[in-house]
């Protein structure tokens, strides 16, 4: 029996983003080291991470409502992390240009 595209994409989609991914942000938010938006993107790491785990208790219950949990995580909170990080890492490299790869000068 041949498998719908849409039933084998969901048998890739489901982990990558309510498995992999949350286990990706914890072990991304522990390097984030600092104080002030450091610490608001690690705790937005660890908030994503804990969505994602969260929704992924809605594949069993077969609820999308419980999915969208997952889903707040990894489109909402984690591109704010996103940003905090790319603001932070760019202070970083203002403050020091030894920070920053020899292609990345600032």
């Amino acid at each position: 029996m041949l498998v719908s595209p849409d039933a084998a994409f969901e048998k890739v989609d489901i982990p990558a983003w309510d498995l992999f991914f949350p286990v990706a942000a914890l072990c991304a938010a522990p390097v984030v080291q600092g104080e002030g938006l450091a610490r608001l993107a690690r705790g937005l790491l660890f908030a994503s991470a804990a969505l994602a785990l969260a929704g992924m208790a809605g594949v069993p219950l077969a609820t999308m409502n419980v999915r969208n949990i997952g889903i707040i995580g990894y489109v909402v909170l984690f591109p704010i992390a996103a940003v905090l990080l790319a603001i932070v890492w760019q202070r970083a490299c203002a403050r020091s240009a030894a920070l920053c790869l020899p292609a990345d000068r600032c």
